[in-house]
């Protein structure tokens, strides 16, 4: 079971390079559309169009930088912790959050 969660992790970072890499976002599990609890951080957008398979890394850092506790348990639920550690250093963040996320990370 730990070789099978080494594998996983590996291939997650490597999808992740590879997104990176290539300039392309290449989607996880996500859903079509934002949960309600969620959408309340998107006050400026159009929820029509904001799409999470798309906008992936956005949706990440808008959470990751203003999230409540409920918009960032459904932000790991659906988007691997090590996919959001890989995205890191692309996302703007705070200084604050940027190093809180950096630690709770590692």
């Amino acid at each position: 079971m730990a070789l099978l969660s080494t594998i996983l992790g590996d291939a997650l970072t490597l999808i992740a390079f590879l997104s990176r890499f290539l300039g392309k976002q290449i989607g996880y599990n996500l859903p079509m559309s934002l949960p309600r609890s969620v959408t309340r951080y998107f006050w400026g957008d159009n929820l029509q169009e904001l799409n999470p398979q798309v906008h992936a890394k956005y949706i990440t850092q808008t959470l990751l930088e203003k999230g409540d506790s409920e918009a960032l348990n459904w932000l790991f639920s659906v988007i691997p912790t090590q996919a959001i550690k890989t995205m890191l250093p692309d996302l703007k963040l705070s200084k604050k959050s940027a190093h809180f996320w950096k630690v709770y990370l590692s």
